[in-house]
């Protein structure tokens, strides 16, 4: 039983530093309107809603120590709202993350 339980721990263990060095995970977040490439260029011309994709970028990646990253991807490069929303719901795994306007839900 002592032998079991030392297999098990040494695995649990082994598991846990597996996942301490493993890869980031990133999010793709699919934005219609422009987002700057740089947080800098966002702050000298930034929108309102590109300043809420950059702030949930910042503080997602903040807050997971590096471990998520946020891909933001403007300016519809991953298509209409509609479309986007459509492939999400339709199982599509290219966008992780969208802000959708109450228009597009009709």
């Amino acid at each position: 039983m002592k032998k079991l339980l030392g297999i098990l721990l040494a695995l649990a263990l082994l598991l846990g530093c597996t996942v301490a060095f493993a890869d980031p995970i990133t999010l793709t977040y699919a934005e219609v309107n422009p987002v700057p490439a740089t947080l800098e260029e966002n702050n000298e011309s930034g929108s309102v809603v590109s300043d809420v994709a950059w702030a949930f970028k910042t503080k997602l990646e903040e807050l997971s120590n590096g471990e998520i990253l946020v891909d933001l991807q403007g300016g519809g490069v991953m298509g209409p709202e509609k479309d986007v929303l459509a492939n999400i719901l339709g199982g599509d795994t290219s966008v992780d993350i969208v802000r959708i306007s109450a228009f597009a839900l009709n």
